[in-house]
């Protein structure tokens, strides 16, 4: 994998755009975060363009085994 993009780069990149305190930015990062987890919550799905779409989903459980017992 390539390199990866931590959350305070993020929210120094979001400030700096936004010309606004990384504080504010910090804000506007978790609350976007909780809206778009209450609307999978409650079912639906949230669209952002050029970003994803981010919506519940469900997975089989896997089964693994451990490489020390067998």
């Amino acid at each position: 994998m390539g390199d990866s993009v931590t959350y305070a780069q993020l929210k120094r990149q979001l400030s700096a755009f936004t010309s606004h305190y990384e504080d504010d930015a910090d804000d506007i990062m978790r609350r976007l975060s909780a809206i778009i987890l209450d609307e999978c919550k409650a079912g639906r799905s949230v669209s952002i363009p050029g970003l994803g779409v981010f919506r519940r989903g469900t997975r089989k459980a896997r089964h693994i085994t451990n490489p020390r017992t067998g």
